[in-house]
């Protein structure tokens, strides 16, 4: 396997969830998500899993150019 594939694997379905988390955020309206047992706020969570998903990705970049060299 490519070095750094992986990593890079994951970051595209992290970001993906990420996005759909932050659509459902943005979306749903004020009240329904104060409705809820637990205050998890939809569109932070898509966000924070973006920037993982972000990090991901650049680790994995930088693991493939190092074994290019």
């Amino acid at each position: 396997m490519i070095p750094g594939g992986k990593r890079t694997l994951v970051a595209r379905l992290m970001a993906g969830v990420g996005c759909i988390c932050g659509v459902l955020g943005f979306t749903m309206p004020p009240t329904a998500q104060m409705a809820g047992p637990a205050d998890f706020d939809w569109f932070a969570g898509g966000t924070v899993l973006i920037v993982f998903a972000v990090y991901l990705l650049v680790d994995g970049a930088v693991a493939f150019q190092k074994a290019r060299t």
